[in-house]
């Protein structure tokens, strides 16, 4: 079952939704065929998974396997399987032993050992043979930090916790080590959220599932921290663990990273404090999006100096969600991304896909509440006036529907209407209203009137981005930016052939494509199957949108990406860009709709595709 196992996390991470066979070829980068084949596979292991003319859906819950359970069979797999080997492996590796027990002969095992030289290499370790033998040679905190990445790694973007943890290191009891962290912060009076508990739960149990289990205890007298000092001292009362000086020492140093720093005054002539200003100014102006400097700073401060921190002491963070938070959020992510454009600008510190994911999360409620702001959908109430009836009415609808509704005020006749209203709410009677669209609702918003409110604003909004994106595509693209291809291709033809049309039609300048490229190294600008290129600054002559599909797929970054659009933004139009962006986004975090897309043929198909209301 293991060769199915990205199918099935696929399917799970999306258990309430229907998702063709395109979409899940799209995904997995393989044949509809050959999703059929994993599929039957799958349900022969007796997993529920659902047919029918909307595609696939899994029934129910499935729990994988223990890592131990099962042994890889591609080279995939087999690489992860062989980096875990031999980092916990206590003495060198027989290849003979090693091709026993994986099942390939021994050539093809020493060509896919070889091709590890570079995984090791980025955390500075060394693959050592030794005639028929192999050994990892480094400083046993790289070993660990592989070990950590690759944990991250095949989490596939779900959580990581206790349960997770403990199907990596079975013979480490995980709930007990995980009792003992929570006390220790508990009597040191320092609460860690969620994920940063998880993320030092699982340092701690590799450290323990690496140490000797020999009879040194630490002196506990020397330890200075308190939360370390009580896991020490918990650890050697309650388990056959203990932690080593050195150990001690990493542990103390990200106990400190995570607790010391909660809020910190900075001068105002300060290299932060001036940083602060320019992100915020940099967004409002290339964004249009207005971060409340304070407020932002009181949130994202903290964040920032464990991230200049940790660039210090050379440390890397893992975040599990990152490309979820990307996929799932590009408008979120993209402000985030420029945020780590001035960072690296001012303090010349390379942000991580990972720390941007970890951006996003901070800017996220602030720029979720302006862009919710900005699509509400306005709204009167057609009631007739009986004691605070009316007033009632809005203050259930402003509680049900504060998000999502602005509403102007209370009519008891349609003729005090307003053009710019988009749903008329009818309480307490049966008027057909002609200019308007409408809901007939009674003053006790009952159920059903509440799911007839919804059902309403959802449509409007749909049909007011499908208007939006109509205008866009009007303004910005044509027939001849668009092309449709079967050829294998990489993103930098791909970029360079855009750019050059760009070029000869005069809308950029010869820089634009280094342009494109710099925003690129930033961060991929793949999300989920599609790619969005652009430059960060607008320096083009002109806005226009080019749209690119290639049914095989181009390989852009960590991802296959079946449908681009890459945009050249002029000055005059930037603040249409991050409209453009969110309407964009809707669109590609629809994996269904992106497979559609990227059947079609034609400009005039693809635009009647992108803009229908499903």
């Amino acid at each position: 079952m293991s060769d199915n196992r990205d199918l099935l996390d696929f399917l799970r991470q999306n258990n309430e939704s229907w998702i063709t066979a395109k979409t899940l070829a799209m995904k997995l980068a393989v044949s509809e065929r050959t999703v059929k084949s994993k599929i039957a596979q799958l349900r022969k292991n007796n997993i529920e998974i659902e047919s029918g003319p909307k595609g696939y859906r899994i029934k129910g819950n499935f729990d994988t396997p223990e890592i131990s359970e099962y042994l890889p069979d591609n080279a995939g797999q087999r690489s992860s399987w062989l980096i875990r080997k031999l980092i916990k492996a206590k003495k060198p590796l027989n290849i003979y032993d090693l091709s026993g027990q994986l099942y390939i002969n021994e050539v093809e095992l020493r060509k896919e050992l070889k091709k590890l030289t570079s995984e090791f290499s980025n955390f500075d370790l060394r693959l050592i043979r030794e005639g028929d033998f192999y050994h990892v040679d480094g400083e046993e905190e790289n070993k660990r930090k592989l070990l950590s990445s690759m944990i991250y790694h095949e989490l596939n973007g779900t959580l990581l916790n206790e349960k997770a943890i403990q199907k990596y290191f079975p013979e480490v009891d995980v709930k007990t080590v995980a009792d003992i962290l929570r006390q220790s912060a508990k009597v040191a009076d320092i609460k860690f959220d969620s994920f940063n508990f998880s993320n030092l739960l699982l340092h701690l149990v590799i450290m323990l599932d690496r140490s000797d289990k020999i009879a040194f205890v630490a002196e506990k007298n020397q330890i200075s921290n308190p939360v370390v000092k009580s896991i020490v001292t918990k650890l050697n009362q309650r388990t056959n663990y203990h932690l080593s000086d050195e150990d001690i020492k990493q542990l103390t140093k990200m106990i400190q990273l995570l607790s010391d720093i909660h809020s910190a005054d900075l001068p105002q002539d300060s290299q932060l404090n001036n940083l602060f200003k320019r992100i915020v100014a940099f967004v409002r102006k290339t964004y249009n999006l207005d971060l409340d400097e304070e407020l932002f700073k009181n949130r994202f401060l903290p964040h920032l100096l464990r991230l200049i921190a940790r660039f210090k002491n050379n440390n890397t963070v893992h975040n599990p969600l990152a490309e979820n938070i990307k996929n799932s959020s590009p408008t979120i992510y993209e402000c985030a991304t420029l945020i780590a454009y001035e960072i690296k600008k001012e303090l010349g510190i390379a942000v991580s896909e990972e720390e941007i994911a970890f951006i996003a999360l901070h800017v996220g409620n602030i720029v979720t509440e302006q862009i919710r702001n900005e699509n509400k959908v306005i709204c009167q109430l057609l009631i007739p006036e009986y004691h605070n009836n009316a007033q009632n009415a809005v203050s259930l609808l402003d509680h049900k529907f504060g998000n999502d509704l602005v509403i102007l005020n209370t009519v008891s006749s349609e003729t005090d209407l307003l053009a710019e209203t988009q749903l008329v709410v009818v309480v307490d009677s049966k008027q057909i209203i002609k200019k308007h669209q409408f809901v007939q609702v009674s003053s006790f918003l009952l159920p059903g009137d509440i799911n007839k409110i919804q059902k309403a604003i959802n449509q409007i909004k749909d049909a007011n981005s499908a208007h939006k994106l109509q205008k866009g595509l009007d303004k910005f693209t044509s027939a001849a930016n668009f092309i449709t291809e079967n050829h294998t291709r990489t993103a930098h033809e791909v970029i360079h052939f855009i750019s050059e049309r760009f070029l000869q039609e005069k809308i950029v300048a010869k820089d634009f494509e280094e342009q494109i490229w710099e925003r690129e190294r930033l961060s991929s600008t793949a999300f989920g199957s599609v790619a969005i290129p652009h430059a960060i600054n607008y320096h083009a002559r002109l806005s226009q949108w080019f749209i690119y599909i290639n049914e095989k797929g181009v390989e852009w970054g960590n991802q296959r990406v079946y449908l681009i659009i890459m945009l050249a933004s002029s000055p005059k139009d930037e603040k249409r860009f991050r409209q453009v962006f969110d309407e964009l986004s809707e669109v590609i975090i629809n994996d269904n709709k992106v497979a559609k897309l990227s059947r079609c043929n034609s400009y005039q198909e693809f635009i009647k595709e992108i803009i229908k209301i499903e």
